[in-house]
């Protein structure tokens, strides 16, 4: 933490990014300090390096901090899908997808090849299982399709759009 903290304006070189990696994964050999190593990964955007601690973290701790794993895993690991027997909401699952999704269409390392894009919307036929109105769902549902020139689930997105847009409207004027 103490090396991180030292570095000006978080901004990490090559060099200071594999000293600090190395540091992550001494302090990680004490079962005692993974998750703390694991946070500190993720803080400091070390995302292969947190993918990399979450897999050596107990199952024991895992089940502690079932649901806030669960959340940061889906931001470090773009091929994550949930849990059979999670405990997480209908809201968090959405939110889980929802990150997945956003990783995968971000990452910047690769373009956005077909499998990534199927991945994008099986995630997103699963949130909308969970929530069939969520905003954020829609619009990733709306940018892979029209990525994919896939007018067809294009169209049915912005149809769930409309709906959303609907149900809001008469949320605020009831007849």
């Amino acid at each position: 933490m103490a090396f991180y903290n030292r570095i000006s304006n978080k901004k990490i070189n090559k060099n200071q990014r594999s000293i600090l990696t190395a540091k992550l994964k001494a302090i990680s050999d004490t079962p005692n300090n993974i998750l703390l190593a694991f946070s500190l990964a993720l803080c400091s955007k070390q995302f292969k390096t947190a993918s990399d601690l979450l897999n050596k973290i107990p199952e024991h701790q895992i089940n502690l901090y079932e649901k806030a794993i669960i959340k940061l895993r889906s931001y470090v690991d773009p091929n994550y899908t949930l849990p059979k027997n999670n405990t997480l909401t209908s809201n968090e699952k959405t939110e889980v997808l929802n990150a997945v999704n956003t990783g995968l269409i971000a990452d910047n390392e690769t373009k956005l090849t077909s499998e990534k894009s199927e991945k994008i919307s099986q995630n997103v036929e699963n949130a909308l299982q969970n929530d069939f109105c969520n905003e954020n769902t829609l619009e990733i549902g709306v940018v892979t399709a029209l990525l994919n020139n896939n007018s067809k689930k294009y169209k049915n997105m912005q149809v769930n759009e409309v709906k959303k847009t609907r149900r809001d409207y008469c949320k605020l004027f009831p007849r």
